[in-house]
């Protein structure tokens, strides 16, 4: 619960110090909390990277290539070509292919 009361008193007296300081503080924090935040994205996204480029280079890619590029009517160079950039900026989705791809096998 909020104790409105204590607004009246200034800052100094509440403990809290200069309102600057405190706003610094706040600043510090939540940009120590954004770089953990983004380090761990980063990390994951590395690994899934790292897993796609590897379904992309092994040998159960040729015959996936084969049936999109029939699928989709485009060269199979087209395909393969998309898949590795698929790899790098939407790995999931590449995962995802070779997943159901292995399911329906």
């Amino acid at each position: 619960m909020f104790d409105h009361g204590i607004l009246n008193l200034p800052l100094s007296k509440r403990g809290g110090g200069s309102i600057d300081a405190q706003i610094d503080r706040y600043k510090r924090e939540k940009a120590r909390e954004d770089r953990a935040r983004y380090r761990a994205n980063a990390a994951k996204t590395k690994a899934l990277r790292d897993q796609a480029k590897a379904l992309v280079a092994s040998d159960r890619a040729a015959a996936i290539v084969e049936r999109m590029s029939a699928a989709t009517g485009l060269t199979v160079a087209a395909v393969r070509r998309n898949m590795a950039q698929q790899a790098r900026w939407n790995p999931s989705l590449v995962i995802r292919v070779f997943a159901e791809d292995a399911a329906r096998a």
